[in-house]
Formats: C-alpha cells, sequence, structure tokens
C-alpha cells in the first residue's frame, strides 16, 4: 500500500519548488509536470513577472531546465545548459581564463587547454606525439616500427609537452565560462530554492 503522496504516480510526474531571496522572503512559485509522452510543462508564477509558462520534449536530456530557459524569476533571466549569456571574457591579452581564477558567482569555467600565444592554436596530445615521431626519426616507419618503439614514443611526448608547457608560449586555462542551469543560477546567487513537492 502506497503510504506517500510523492509515491504515486501522480505525485512522481509533478514537482513544486518555492524561491526565497537573500531576505527570506517569498519571489516566486516553480510547478512543474512531467507527462507520460515526455513533455515538461513548467509554470512560474513570479512575484515580479507574473505568470510564465514554459515547456519541453524529446528525449534524452534536461527537459525541467530546457522548459525553464528564457522565464525569469525576481528580474533574472534563466537559462539552459551551456548558455554564455553574461559571462566575462578572458582578461586582456589572454584566449583563456587562468587555472588559478575562480568565476564570478553564478558561473563556472570549462575545457582546460593549452594554447600557443605564438600561433594562437590549441595543442592537443596527438600533436606531441607526432613531434616524438619525428624527432625519434620514425614518422615514416612501418605502424609495426611504431608500435614496437610506443614506450619511447610516449615518453618522447610526454618530455616535448613537459618542457613546452614550462615555456612563455604556452598558454593553460579554461577556454569557456558558462552560466550555471535553470533553478542553479539562482541557487548560486544566494536565493533559497525550496523543493516542496
Amino acid at each position: 500500500m502506497v503510504k506517500y503522496v510523492s509515491d504515486t504516480k501522480a505525485g512522481k510526474s509533478i514537482s513544486a519548488y518555492i524561491i526565497l531571496n537573500k531576505k527570506g522572503e517569498h519571489v516566486a512559485t516553480v510547478k512543474a509536470h512531467f507527462s507520460d509522452g515526455g513533455t515538461c510543462l513548467v509554470n512560474v508564477h513570479d512575484d515580479k513577472a507574473g505568470f510564465q509558462r514554459g515547456t519541453a520534449s524529446g528525449f534524452g536530456y534536461d527537459k525541467f531546465t530546457s522548459a525553464l530557459s528564457g522565464l525569469t524569476i525576481d528580474g533574472h533571466e534563466l537559462t539552459g545548459h551551456c548558455s554564455r549569456d553574461g559571462a566575462p571574457k578572458p582578461p586582456k591579452g589572454r584566449k583563456t581564463f587562468p587555472h588559478d581564477v575562480k568565476p564570478r558567482k553564478g558561473y563556472s569555467f570549462a575545457n582546460y587547454t593549452t594554447i600557443s600565444r605564438e600561433t594562437g592554436n590549441t595543442i592537443y596530445r596527438d600533436e606531441w606525439i607526432k613531434r616524438a615521431y619525428e624527432e625519434l626519426g620514425i614518422a615514416d616507419a612501418s605502424n609495426d616500427e611504431k608500435n614496437a618503439r610506443w614506450n619511447e614514443v610516449a615518453e618522447k611526448a610526454h618530455d616535448l609537452e613537459t618542457t613546452w608547457r614550462k615555456s612563455e608560449d604556452c598558454e593553460a586555462g579554461y577556454s569557456s565560462c558558462f552560466r550555471l542551469s535553470g533553478l542553479d543560477y539562482l541557487k548560486a546567487l544566494s536565493y533559497r530554492v525550496i523543493q516542496a513537492i
């Protein structure tokens, strides 16, 4: 016998959130319904913007966050995953965000990479392997010979990359800065998000 409403079929297909600002004041209520057909319907009752509605359908992704995208809560527009809306740009003279810098509230860095300052190109692992083959004089060797000397190639590639990373030509850091998606953005801005259902 089912004991909790949340365990019923209807209870599993709905959710509701209460959004409070830093002072603990109610600013919005979010309700969501997940249909058997794979559609998510979201209603936002915002104290400033009034009633808003969003939907998302399909399979294999976060439909709740997608349905919230474009709606506003307390003056903040919500976005989906991988949004760069309002994201800062790398510091002047750089193409990446340094690894020791923290993103501002509501954003996160992604895609750690290394770039050549001289060429502006991203340097991937396969580039070091290619250079190792060349420096060892086996770039045009048979696959059998390359395979037989793989440990030597891997060690050489590692040494080349390590040396380059210590040089002035290497710029290492995050190439992307994304805004946190959906209600996570509000949480990062110190809103309280309470799941009521």
